[in-house]
């Protein structure tokens, strides 16, 4: 399954937000009560994450929802930088 550009860099939010924290993707999984391989699947853009777990990770992360999304939409500006010559870009 192919993931729509807005579930993959809410997934590099995740993981940026997590690194800046200094957390791994066991910790993610540790925080979230799920078996690490439910993260690494969500942190190789095989599966989204759900709403509920965006809000879980937000709030052990000391930010908040709107967080993750601003930093989603962070990504995007910098990403339409890098290929905004590219059709990849929506």
């Amino acid at each position: 399954m192919r993931l729509k550009q807005s579930s993959t860099r809410v997934i590099r939010a995740v993981r940026a937000e997590a690194a800046r924290c200094g957390y791994s993707g066991k910790d993610v999984a540790k925080a979230l009560g799920r078996d690490p391989k439910y993260v690494y699947e969500r942190f190789r853009f095989q599966k989204p994450f759900s709403t509920e777990d965006l809000n879980q990770v937000a709030e052990w992360l000391g930010i908040t929802f709107n967080d993750l999304i601003k930093s989603a939409e962070f990504d995007a500006a910098m990403r339409k930088q890098d290929l905004s010559d590219s059709s990849l870009v929506a």
